[in-house]
């Protein structure tokens, strides 16, 4: 028994050192052009290989480079190069009948120039369509089983992108895996990338059977995952003055017929949309459905919701991608969405709210629509708010004096119960026209305005404090006096101008109003101290100019120390 067992190793090794002596007989070189010759008709392109040599170990034909043209139309540069290709081959034919049989190609750091025209055609379009057939093919020869390869692998490989705008991107450290693959059937793929930026790629799926008249129309069924994409390092915009964003995804994508339908969700951090703006500081979730036609670069979105906590609104329209820059046509609607959970996302539109203040409660709602550029929209509508508190700020204390003087206390919050506005936000900045609003203990609130790209305000608007706020102090007083004067001078309310930064709004009175009220004040003390002179019998002190100011100053300061009091 130890003999048998000794006999056959010694067959094993002397059929592996024969092997291995044949192999290094074999002439490698030999098989270059056949090789590039197969490899030339199959992928309608000019291949070249490097020098060829025969791996013992490995059993696979090696060479040092390998360069793939590119479509002639396009450019004269390469399409494929990489430092090395490795060809898995069937030893026994190869060494018996010096017969080529390919069972795996694996490239080493391949580098891929994806190129498009001006029309939106790229450059693999006709990849796999034979150099030696110049007319078009019918749908039934389409699909021609002429490759069969066990295994493809790419490794380390880089792929550059270049639109026919001139934008171009990079994706690395790309990863390719594909098993059984044929030209007449779908085959198991799996793809990984690295975006420049930062940012990764998966992809995993069926992909065929190939489409050797247009690779573009070549079906696919796979689940797409995006982790940590920066939407301006990756050329989804433009970036100028920080318009991007952070997303993630999971998607599932389907292409038949030269239409790629795709729904799953993406959640977009950081989201800034106009200059004017500033990042979210709350994540939100997209669900969507889209359709994409390749041949006319265009597609619509339906049944798509954006999420943040308990709000959701929804998303339709279309979108193109005709420019070589993503184009929306979108319509935005919501209703009585809680505040609570939608303020985070507002300073991605260019709502900032002033210094150490927050909304508090209360819903919002909008009709919007996106127009233009992914990078540059132009969004626009009626927009409302509805019961809710601007904590921490008080409109009307930063009114000013006018208020004080005439002994109204101001709330340290301001609660609007009712504001409308039509919204118009683009790159260079926001306008409000016209705007309305009901405040709480304050008044009504018209008139329009503007922020610029730097944040920069001006607005105009009128005042109209409310009965209740201008009585003031029981109706008594000298308070409960010029109270009413300035409910009812001038008639059509306070002029206000809004200049500063919507974080630091400055707040200026009109001074005609202001000397106007204070005219019509000293009339009415007149008149008062006229119709008590006619009334008493015994003389009474006269209410001068001056003791009004002192009264009104009086009045001014007590208010605040009641607030500051009411502070402590």
């Amino acid at each position: 028994m130890k003999r048998l067992l000794i006999g056959l190793v010694v067959i094993v090794v002397a059929v592996v050192l024969l092997g291995a002596g044949v192999l290094l007989l074999v002439d490698a070189e030999r098989f270059r052009p056949q090789i590039e010759s197969t490899l030339t008709d199959t992928l309608g392109r000019d291949v070249t290989l490097g020098r060829l040599d025969v791996s013992i170990w490995t059993g696979s034909l090696n060479a040092d480079a390998i360069r793939i043209g590119d479509d002639p139309a396009f450019s004269k540069e390469a399409f494929v190069t990489a430092k090395s290709i490795a060809l898995g081959v069937r030893m026994w034919p190869l060494l018996v009948r010096r017969e080529l049989q390919v069972t795996s190609l694996a490239l080493g750091s391949p580098v891929v120039a994806l190129r498009q025209d001006s029309a939106g055609l790229w450059n693999f379009s006709s990849l796999g369509s034979s150099k030696k057939t110049s007319e078009p093919q019918s749908a039934a020869s389409a699909f021609a089983p002429e490759i069969s390869v066990d295994t493809l692998i790419v490794k380390n490989g880089r792929i550059e992108v270049e639109r026919a705008g001139g934008d171009k991107r990079s994706y690395t450290d790309v990863q390719l895996g594909a098993e059984h693959l044929r030209s007449d059937a779908a085959f198991p793929v799996t793809a990984s990338a690295r975006l420049t930026g930062g940012g990764s790629i998966d992809l995993e799926g069926e992909l065929g059977p190939w489409n050797l008249g247009n690779a573009t129309r070549t079906p696919l069924d796979a689940r797409l995952q995006m982790h940590d994409v920066d939407l301006a390092a990756a050329g989804l915009v433009g970036g100028d003055d920080g318009v991007g964003g952070v997303i993630d995804s999971d998607s599932r994508i389907q292409s038949r017929n030269g239409v790629l339908r795709s729904g799953g969700f993406i959640d977009v951090r950081k989201l800034k949309l106009i200059a004017a703006g500033s990042p979210a500081s709350q994540a939100f979730r997209i669900d969507y459905t889209t359709s994409y036609e390749l041949a006319t670069r265009s597609g619509r979105i339906v049944d798509t919701t954006i999420s943040s906590g308990a709000a959701r609104f929804t998303i339709n329209g279309t979108f193109n991608n005709k420019k070589n820059s993503l184009r929306l046509d979108l319509h935005a609607a919501g209703k009585q969405l809680p505040i609570d959970d939608v303020q985070a996302l507002l300073p991605a539109f260019g709502v900032v709210l002033p210094e150490k203040s927050k909304l508090d409660g209360g819903t919002l709602g909008f009709d919007l629509d996106a127009k233009g550029p992914l990078d540059a929209l132009s969004i626009g509508g009626p927009v409302n708010l509805e019961n809710t508190l601007l904590a921490g700020f008080s409109l009307g204390s930063e009114l000013g004096t006018a208020l004080s003087l005439a002994g109204i206390k101001t709330p340290r919050d301001t609660m609007i119960r009712h504001a409308d506005t039509t919204i118009s936000m683009r790159p260079s900045g926001v306008s409000l026209d016209p705007l309305n609003a009901e405040i709480v203990d304050l008044g009504k609130i018209m008139g329009q305005g503007s922020m610029t790209a730097d944040g920069s305000l001006d607005f105009h608007m009128r005042v109209l404090l409310d009965s209740s706020v201008t009585a003031g102090q029981d109706n008594r007083g000298v308070g409960g006096l010029f109270g009413k004067l300035l409910g009812g001078a001038p008639d059509d309310g306070i002029g206000v101008r809004v200049t500063g930064t919507a974080s630091k709004p400055r707040f200026k009175v009109d001074p005609r109003a202001a000397i106007g009220m204070l005219g019509a004040g000293l009339s009415a003390l007149d008149d008062r101290n006229s119709r008590d002179d006619a009334s008493d019998k015994q003389p009474r002190k006269e209410t001068r100019p001056e003791d009004l100011f002192k009264d009104l100053l009086r009045n001014a300061l007590e208010s605040k120390k009641s607030d500051k009091d009411a502070e402590n």
